[in-house]
Order: structure tokens, then sequence, then C-alpha cells
């Protein structure tokens, strides 16, 4: 019904929106949906997907997350579960935070890089973003995304972005 003070067009245009509803909807004998702790879905089920499987991690933001989400993950559970990503995912792998010192440390020897993003939700801003990678992902040299573009070619170890961060 759309009675929430945000309507799904808040963020994307509607065009935008349908065109994405529409690519997602070609794909739908390939989708599985699991309401499971993140936790549980990598230590039990990414296992058995194929080895050509890409998986995306997108764990709830490290500093807003409180104001953001119902439920957010204290330091210990950040830490915990990129430790999990990074010894028990055997397929390549990508994870996206929010630009925050404490991720970087916890992905040191990663590639890595910042890039700016536009958010529309309650009101307009831009903010920061981070990618972590895990070793075995070959970055492509061109990005088609502006937010990205030229930041997907200078990727490098996150204790090198965290350096320019403190310093």
């Amino acid at each position: 019904n759309q009675i929430g003070k945000w309507k799904m067009d808040a963020r994307f245009s509607r065009k935008e929106l349908i065109r994405r509803v529409e690519a997602i909807a070609s794909q739908h004998d390939k989708i599985f949906l699991h309401n499971w702790d993140a936790e549980k879905f990598i230590l039990e089920h990414i296992s058995g997907l194929p080895n050509k499987t890409l998986v995306y991690c997108d764990p709830p933001y490290y500093k807003k997350a409180s104001r953001l989400y119902l439920n957010s993950y204290s330091e210990e559970d950040h830490s915990r579960i990129a430790k999990i990503i990074q010894t028990r995912i055997k397929h390549k792998w990508m994870v996206s935070y929010d630009k925050s010192v404490e991720i970087l440390r916890e992905y040191p020897n990663r590639k890595s890089f910042i890039y700016s993003l536009r958010y529309n939700a309650s009101r307009r801003y831009e903010g920061q973003e981070i990618c972590i990678f895990s070793d075995d992902i070959c970055l492509p040299s061109y990005s088609k995304l502006a937010c990205i573009g030229e930041r997907v070619k200078r990727a490098r170890p996150a204790r090198e972005l965290l350096d320019e961060m403190i310093s």
C-alpha cells in the first residue's frame, strides 16, 4: 500500500526500479532466498554452491547501524563475521561496508577501494563506502558505474587505505 513515510521510488526512479525488477524476474529460476543468520548461511550453505559463485556480503553498516536497522552488529559481531568471510568462504567473495577505520583493520591485506555514493532516502547526501575483495578476484580495469569508475583501477590492500585515513 506504500503507507510508510518513504515510497519505493525514494532512492531510485520508477523506470530504474522497473528495469531492476524485470532483470531479477528474468533470473527467477536461479534465485533462492534464505532468512538465515549470515554466519549460519556462510558455514552451512555457501560451500555447496557452484565453484563459479561470487559471494557478496553486505553486513550492516558499522557506524550508523543502530539508526538504520532494527538489529545491528556489535564490534565483536563485525570482527567475527570478517574472520568467517576470510577463512571459511572458499569461493570468490566481496564485501561492502560504510567507510570506517575499524572495518579496514579487519581486512588489512585484502584488495579494497573507497568510493563515494549519493544517498536519497530521508535526505540527499554523499557518503563513502568500502569494497573489499578476496585475493582470487581479478578486478576489471573499467566500470560503467560512475561512482566506482577510476577507483576500481586503484584497488589496493586495506592497510594502505587505513594508513591514508589515519595520517
